[in-house]
């Protein structure tokens, strides 16, 4: 227990909600975590068009993953995915740049000023991408009202 008789679980609770919803805003505005968007046009490259046939080729809620050598174009496709001037792009979407990170979880995590949730990141992440989000006003209220578990 705290020292105002506030039990650690609803606590934590209620960190976790802030964090689905500071994701969640993330999410719908399409923001570039860790990183920034230049917002300059970007050309067709081979990175884009991977990209892009992996956007297409997979199923609703999808989760494209990248790889290949610094400097090479990554963050430039993923910028291009989502804001670039296509008919497609995503309702949602998150860029978060990894770069330079161990353990991209608890850094990311430690970021967002709540270190101790980075066990449940990806979860947050997926379920801000994936379902109609509520709020950050609904979400903290239900999570400071009721105590109970917060899930977006």
């Amino acid at each position: 227990i705290l020292d105002h008789g506030t039990p650690m679980t609803v606590l934590n609770h209620q960190k976790n909600a802030v964090v689905q919803a500071i994701i969640a805003r993330d999410a719908a505005a399409k923001t570039v975590l860790n990183g920034g968007y230049e917002g300059t046009p970007v050309v067709l490259s081979p990175h884009i068009e991977l990209m892009l046939e992996a956007y297409h080729v997979a199923a609703k809620g999808r989760v494209i993953v990248m790889c290949s050598p610094a400097d090479s174009g990554k963050t430039r496709a993923a910028e291009f995915l989502v804001h670039g001037d296509y008919p497609f792009r995503p309702e949602r979407s998150l860029v978060i740049s990894a770069s330079g990170m161990n353990d991209f979880a608890k850094e990311f995590a430690a970021q967002l000023g709540v270190s101790n949730v980075h066990s449940k990141l990806g979860e947050f992440i997926l379920g801000a991408l994936s379902r109609k989000q509520r709020s950050a006003a609904e979400i903290a209220a239900k999570a400071a009202g009721t105590g109970e578990w917060v899930m977006c």
